[in-house]
């Protein structure tokens, strides 16, 4: 990754935080942050990455807690904390752990950043922010999903409709817990059943068993905005990808003159389309789903529409990660014996541009509202031509049919149509390759990160 060397007068230390980073996890979130350690090196800085290993069942994931990837970053592991405690006190350590806060207040005392960036709290939480006020040292947050809205990070809901959001009194985040997680707050379900004010059906129903657990964990949650928004209002910079989210910030309560709309940017070597390396109009269209195999990503409406679609004469190679889980016994399923469909695994990164070279068509069938997702952006600098779902995070980046085209979120019938169309229609596809597009690369989006990371050391006196 070639990024143009501007290195300024003062080069800074720079902590990135996160949730996860390789090889624990290897999502769109931590590539990015992968990209703008190099690009901050590259430019002068000395980078370092501390990620929070996610919990799992109270027991340490093995992986080296002090090591250099394969690029030669620094990465710290911060030992995870068991969660232990009624529902509660389970509920509220996620949003605010002070196990975690310490262990990162460790990892600050050991890298002297002069500024911190935060790209994801989960495993962190306000915690990890308090450790940096307390110590002075200036951060930034960049918001790559709904996390500070949502406990279960991407406002979906198990039936997989979105959610708009938590009410006030959190009692929709309630009952979505108790389906999904914590069990001790089904008698939530039956206060919302009485259709009455939560705390006047909590308290009408005290007598039953394990209403008052129950209550202690709908007050723990019902503090989760107010804690986030107290440790957030430090920050010296919110960072927002889009409009969209920007949007929700707002609504979430941070300040509009704290707020910057940074979008992401792409490796340089990814803006050049690369050479069609066969002759597409002789082979059947190749189309690939590249992201987690997780519901959220929506593999399985891709399989549906194929169902549907049972005429349609083309290959659809499936990149991801199959999990022993029940998520990934429904894609087998649904694949069946199908001779069209290929689960493929995971590929480096590096291999991207050739994996998307191969490709006919792209398809993005997320069913929860994204947030500029990297798989996208690098597909439209390429001139892959992509079918995305017709949600705010992907749907606002595509110019209509020159881009790509969309489908209705959740419709398999609608996306069998879209498919059965485009991969019909090659001079549609070709017309999309040959379309100009200018993306944003790295070197502009690295520029705007350190004009932030310059003035919150400025404005908090200096480099220490």
């Amino acid at each position: 990754m070639a990024v143009p060397a501007s290195v300024g007068p003062t080069p800074l230390r720079i902590l990135l935080a996160l949730h996860q980073f390789p090889p624990v996890g290897a999502g769109g979130t931590e590539q990015l942050v992968r990209w703008t350690a190099l690009g901050l090196q590259q430019n002068g800085h000395a980078a370092s990455i501390v990620s929070a290993v996610p919990r799992r069942r109270g027991t340490a994931t093995e992986v080296p807690v002090d090591h250099h990837d394969a690029d030669g970053l620094e990465v710290h592991f911060l030992t995870p904390t068991p969660g232990i405690g009624d529902t509660s006190r389970r509920i509220t350590r996620e949003f605010d752990d002070s196990d975690a806060g310490a262990a990162f207040g460790h990892a600050i005392d050991a890298a002297r950043p002069d500024v911190i960036h935060f790209f994801h709290l989960a495993g962190l939480t306000a915690a990890a922010m308090r450790q940096a006020t307390t110590r002075r040292i200036p951060f930034i947050l960049t918001i790559t999903d709904f996390w500070f809205e949502c406990p279960t990070v991407q406002l979906l809901l198990d039936d997989e409709s979105l959610c708009d959001g938590p009410r006030g009194d959190r009692m929709n985040c309630a009952r979505h817990l108790a389906m999904i997680r914590w069990p001790a707050m089904r008698p939530l379900g039956l206060a919302a059943l009485a259709d009455r004010p939560a705390a006047a059906a909590i308290k009408a129903m005290s007598g039953m068993p394990g209403v008052a657990n129950a209550a202690r964990a709908l007050r723990a949650l019902q503090s989760r905005s107010d804690v986030l928004r107290d440790a957030m209002s430090c920050a010296a910079a919110v960072v927002a990808p889009n409009a969209y989210m920007r949007a929700r910030l707002l609504a979430f309560g941070v300040p509009d003159k704290k707020l910057h709309l940074v979008p992401y940017g792409v490796p340089a070597a990814a803006t050049t389309p690369v050479q069609a390396s066969r002759e597409r109009s002789a082979l059947r269209p190749r189309v690939i789903f590249i992201g987690t195999l997780a519901v959220s990503k929506g593999a399985h409406l891709l399989l549906e529409a194929l169902r549907i679609a049972g005429d349609l004469d083309v290959d659809v190679d499936i990149y991801g990660g199959l999990q022993a889980d029940d998520y990934a016994a429904k894609l087998q399923q649904l694949a069946g014996a199908d001779p069209r469909v290929q689960f493929r695994g995971t590929f480096d990164n590096r291999q991207f541009a050739d994996v998307l070279d191969a490709a006919d068509l792209l398809v993005i069938p997320s069913l929860w509202n994204e947030n500029s997702p990297l798989v996208l952006l690098q597909a439209l600098a390429q001139r892959c031509p992509v079918l995305v779902a017709d949600v705010p995070g992907l749907a606002a980046h595509m110019r209509p049919a020159l881009d790509g085209w969309t489908f209705v979120r959740g419709n398999a019938d609608d996306l069998a149509r879209q498919l059965r169309r485009i991969c019909r229609d090659g001079a549609a596809r070709a017309a999309v390759r040959a379309t100009p597009y200018v993306a944003r690369t790295l070197a502009p989006y690295l520029t705007d990160l350190m004009q932030l990371y310059g003035n919150a050391v400025a404005a908090h006196g200096g480099k220490a």
